[in-house]
């Protein structure tokens, strides 16, 4: 985290690094998954070691995500992820999935 902004970097097969402004405002950037279109992303809220990141995506297979970022009492950092997908594939409802991914220091 910079003065400014939030800054996320993956080390996947592609390596992003996204940039998400402190004061709130909106990007946009395509879409990680390949698919047409693009995500909109916002800092949605932060407040003691906690950072709530909201990306929303459009078909095909729209959805939310709600990803908080929450520093540990052991240095580590704990990242929830709650997907809300607009149009389960093969039922046609919405569904959501939440998942967890904790970093620990070596």
């Amino acid at each position: 985290m910079t003065n400014e902004s939030f800054i996320v970097r993956t080390a996947n097969l592609r390596g992003y690094h996204t940039s998400y402004p402190l004061n709130g405002d909106q990007i946009t950037y395509p879409r990680r998954d390949g698919r047409p279109g693009f995500c909109r992303a916002k800092i949605k809220s932060r407040s003691n070691g906690t950072i709530v990141l909201d990306l929303d995506w459009d078909q095909p297979h729209g959805g939310r995500n709600l990803q908080t970022y929450r520093a540990t009492e052991d240095g580590g950092l704990l990242i929830e992820n709650k997907i809300i997908l607009k149009e389960n594939g093969r039922t046609g409802q919405e569904q959501t999935v939440t998942y967890y991914v904790s970093f620990r220091r070596g």
